[in-house]
């Protein structure tokens, strides 16, 4: 008892794993480069390095300088 499993687990991707907003591509926390947005909030606007580049490092809501998420 007490051991977690599955989706629960500590070392589950699940808990690391975000999507970009634009191009819905997964990425991991910690092995990937993401960007966010602290004026919008950091869970909402997650944005690869290959979109980072096209939005000339604004965000595309609020027109703010995106952040790299560590």
């Amino acid at each position: 008892m007490g051991i977690l499993k599955g989706v629960n687990a500590s070392g589950h991707l699940g808990w690391v794993t975000k999507n970009c907003i634009i191009c819905r591509k997964s990425l991991h926390v910690g092995k990937d480069i993401l960007y966010t947005c602290i004026k919008c909030g950091s869970d909402k606007v997650i944005i690869c390095s290959g979109d980072y580049r096209s939005l000339n490092g604004k965000c595309p809501y609020c027109h703010s300088d995106l952040t790299p998420l560590l």
